[in-house]
């Protein structure tokens, strides 16, 4: 697989604003003192292995069409 950190640096490097995936609950102060039924592990392993990259309605066509076609590149490459 492709490194994770390296994509969204290259990603922020060309003016995409990316980020790891959402931060799990339990890293999260306002959840801290609550008991989880999930595995912490599986969730820091998402957290860790995601891109969340730019979407919504407000965006153009020609961004959608950047975002799109920076990450293709980052992928075949």
């Amino acid at each position: 697989g492709k490194d994770v950190n390296d994509m969204i640096n290259k990603l922020l490097s060309r003016g995409i604003e990316v980020r790891n995936g959402f931060n799990p609950m339990h890293n999260q102060t306002a959840f801290s003192g609550f008991d989880y039924v999930y595995d912490k592990n599986n969730s820091l392993v998402l957290f860790n292995n995601t891109v969340l990259i730019p979407s919504g309605p407000g965006m153009s066509r020609d961004i959608q069409e950047l975002v799109i076609d920076e990450v293709r590149n980052l992928l075949d490459n």
